[in-house]
């Protein structure tokens, strides 16, 4: 379609200003058939992942390294700023090995509609405003980059100064807008078309911006094209906002800042009108729109006058970054974030058979090469189900109140601790190394959240999912790595090394830890202080859980055995 349609126009340059599929695909077509191509940036979306907490954080370098493959295959790229350009280069936006530029070209607005005779005496009484009241807005997507909670923690700093007085007004929409609105005396307008927005930046007193992820801040030039003084965030609106004059940068991300500085245009009334007067002056001057879109006009026929830009890097480096783009955020935040316990269940069983699935990380020859490692894989991953399938039952059998419901859950639970989980695992260790089979013992955690979601009725949150797919994948790729060929020992060479001085000295130390532990837990607190008998209790416990290596020893003496001789099992010594 885009093909076609590009065929049919036959355009002398190409102007893209995201980094989606579309204009992916007009970047492609325009190298196909040497025809100039540039970019505008519009948003720092890879900052907005800093906000979305720990999966964000994880998905960041892929977006980044994205982005700049991407933009770096542009010749030219305008950015709003010279604050942004500089931010970019730093990042790795601008490559001296592609050669590409990034340019600045920045915003403008259209001084005719945004203007101060458009405030209306009407939309103030509409809301309650009286004329002296001083009223806050906040234009722009209610979400956690955009520092909805500085704004919140102004307002309730000023109505508590200021109870009858100051006023907000939240125009805009999204996870943070019931809360921004729940504010004493603020009112929320929601989503505004551009026809609604003169008159609302004219009838309000002062911006309160506190964002710090912007490129240019067109909401802080359409209130001062309105006459009203801005207080907005430095880091961002700098090249916007002279301090002092036209209103306020503040520098950091407390709320303190931007109170203060709204308290002293609050308090001198002539203060305020004189740098809403400023900040109008300023958008007239710097900031028309059509002298900006006339620069942009200036800047095409500069590029389309000069050969098309060759990218060196290849355009499948673009495709398998665009996919992590555009896939990698919509799974974590949106699918995972709304899928039910049974899928939740499901995926983890999914994660834990590609697990089993991709042990072979390990480069062996054919005459080498076994299988048997995936029948040791799923044994332990059987033996860790089994276990925490009794837990959830001990649990469980509390609960339950019919007598014949208790013996059976009961006796599940017993058959499954002693029977299932220490077979399972002795025969796991038979067909697998141990390094192989150890990381699968943290998916017991796993298992416990899962089963106890369906059998004891507990919740899963969302961080919980997230920690049980980060689980499953480090074991994916633990198990990737871990040695797959598995040695077969006789029977003496298994006896010589429990004969060792180091394996005596190491099971004399166990046996001291283990009578220490036991008598001191056994006495209990009667005897010794809390922390004492809880400290001896982790050993125990760590003494008796961790030696998965003395599991390993046996099924080996006990494999061995058979292979060599059964009689020697029976043997004394």
């Amino acid at each position: 379609m885009i093909r076609c349609i590009f065929r049919q126009f036959n355009p002398t340059i190409i102007h893209i200003s995201t980094p989606d599929f579309a204009c992916y695909a007009a970047g492609v077509w325009a190298r196909e058939n040497n025809v100039p191509l540039v970019a505008t940036w519009h948003s720092n979306i890879h900052d907005y992942l800093l906000h979305w907490g720990l999966v964000g954080t994880l998905i960041y370098p892929l977006v980044l390294m994205y982005f700049k493959a991407f933009y770096q295959a542009i010749g030219v790229t305008y950015v709003p700023s010279e604050i942004v350009r500089r931010k970019m280069v730093k990042e790795g936006f601008e490559s001296r090995e592609q050669g590409n530029k990034l340019k600045v070209w920045g915003r403008g607005v259209d001084v005719t509609k945004f203007h101060p005779n458009k405030r209306s005496q009407a939309f103030r009484i509409k809301y309650g405003f009286a004329p002296d009241d001083v009223v806050v807005l906040w234009v722009g997507r209610c979400v956690p980059e955009k520092r909805p909670d500085v704004f919140i923690q102004v307002m309730q700093a000023l109505t508590k100064r200021f109870p009858e007085r100051v006023k907000g007004v939240i125009v805009g929409r999204g996870s943070s807008y019931n809360a921004m609105c729940a504010v004493k005396n603020c009112v929320g307008l929601g989503w505004q078309t551009s026809d609604n927005l003169p008159e609302i930046y004219a009838s309000c007193d002062v911006l309160c911006f506190p964002s710090t992820v912007e490129t240019f801040g067109n909401v802080t030039l359409e209130a001062m094209a309105s006459g009203i003084p801005v207080v907005a965030a430095e880091v961002c609106s700098s090249h916007l906002v002279e301090s002092g004059v036209n209103g306020y940068a503040i520098t950091g991300i407390d709320a303190s800042g931007y109170t203060e500085a709204i308290v002293k245009l609050i308090e001198d009334s002539k203060l305020s009108q004189s740098m809403g007067k400023a900040g109008r002056e300023r958008a007239v001057r710097d900031f028309e729109i059509t002298d900006v879109m006339s620069r942009m006009v200036d800047n095409y026929v500069e590029e389309s006058s000069k050969p098309p830009f060759k990218a060196k890097s290849l355009p499948i480096v673009n495709c398998v970054g665009l996919v992590l783009l555009l896939e990698c955020p919509y799974l974590t935040i949106y699918r995972l974030g709304r899928m039910t316990p049974r899928q939740w269940a499901a995926v983890c069983a999914f994660l834990i058979l590609m697990a089993i699935y991709l042990y072979g990380g390990d480069e062996v020859s054919p005459e080498e090469q076994s299988y048997a490692w995936i029948l040791g894989v799923a044994l332990a991953t059987g033996a860790q189900l089994s276990g925490a399938v009794a837990k959830v039952l001990f649990k469980h059998y509390y609960k339950v109140k019919p007598r014949i419901k208790k013996l059976v859950i009961l006796a599940t639970s017993y058959v499954c601790i002693i029977i299932l989980n220490p077979v399972l695992g002795l025969a796991a260790y038979s067909f697998a190394a141990q390094s192989l089979l150890a990381p699968l013992s943290i998916l017991n955690l796993v298992w416990n959240a899962v089963l106890a979601n369906f059998v004891l009725g507990e919740t899963l949150t969302k961080a919980n999912m997230v920690a049980y797919v980060l689980i499953c994948s480090g074991c994916m790729l633990s198990s990737y790595f871990g040695i797959h060929t598995h040695k077969d020992y006789s029977y003496d060479e298994l006896m010589g090394l429990f004969s060792a001085p180091l394996f005596k000295a190491f099971m004399l130390l166990e046996l001291v830890i283990g009578l220490v532990s036991g008598y001191i837990t056994y006495v209990g607190e009667k005897e010794y202080p809390p922390w004492i008998v809880r400290v001896m209790y982790g050993c125990l416990a760590g003494m008796l859980g961790g030696n998965q290596f003395l599991s390993k020893s046996l099924s080996e003496v006990i494999s061995a055995a058979i292979r060599d001789d059964y009689k020697l099992i029976l043997s004394p010594g």
